[in-house]
């Protein structure tokens, strides 16, 4: 799972640097530059190239220009267009692997993978092959699944299912395009239904909703305003 460093790394550097990193680990820490879209690169600039060529490309903390933060697979095309090819990995400043990826011609494939600070999963990204549906899986700290569903093109789309830490069941439903669709249902963290209704075009409520307190197994209908935002997603 930790893959090696090319630098040595130092030790952990005081913990209010440490707590100043972004914390999401799919994307590039805070202190440095964040990827670009579609894994795709400014232009290089020079003469036209007989044929592409194959890099790797470092960031490096600012707060130490000696660690290394991440190391990006780069293909130079002919018309010096750069765009990610290969294997990307991330590290926190303590050497442990944040996150690992794979592009091909600037498409994210292969199973992507991130890490909390300990070691501990993150995340999970299968991206399929061949069109086929992909599958995430993302994870609390102390190693219960948070959420789950399959995804394609990268967003999320099917079953999806969200859990409380603890284990018990959040929210279950379909997605469509990354947007809420069709009946969902959800559960407060004693286990008992907290809401259930339907989302319409664009992810949003629409019609009547059943809304229960905690403990409840039966509740009131509330009617849910057309146009009501849909909560915003766990993971």
């Amino acid at each position: 799972m930790n893959a090696p460093r090319p630098i040595r790394p130092r030790p952990r550097l005081a913990a209010a640097l440490a707590a100043g990193l972004g914390a999401s680990a799919l994307l590039a820490p805070a202190c440095i530059r964040p990827p670009l879209p579609s894994g795709y690169y400014p232009r290089v600039e020079g003469p036209p190239l007989e044929q592409p060529v194959q890099e790797r490309q470092r960031s490096f903390y600012r707060n130490d220009p000696t660690l290394l933060a991440r190391e990006t697979g780069v293909l130079i095309r002919e018309d010096r267009k750069t765009v990610k090819h290969g294997r990307e990995v991330e590290w926190y400043e303590d050497g442990q692997v944040r996150a690992e990826r794979e592009f091909r011609h600037g498409e994210p494939v292969g199973t992507w993978r991130s890490y909390y600070a300990d070691g501990a999963p993150r995340s999970l990204v299968d991206f399929g092959a061949g069109g086929a549906p992909g599958e995430m899986i993302w994870w609390f700290e102390d190693g219960q699944v948070s959420s789950q569903g399959p995804m394609r093109g990268n967003v999320r789309e099917g079953d999806w299912v969200e859990y409380h830490p603890g284990g018990r069941k959040k929210a279950e439903g379909r997605y469509y395009g990354n947007r809420r669709t069709g009946t969902w249902t959800y559960w407060h963290a004693d286990g008992s239904l907290a809401e259930r209704g339907n989302f319409g075009p664009g992810g949003v409520r629409v019609g009547r909703w059943e809304r229960w307190r905690p403990g409840e197994n039966t509740g009131e209908l509330a009617a849910a305003e057309a146009g009501e935002p849909a909560p915003t997603p766990s993971r």
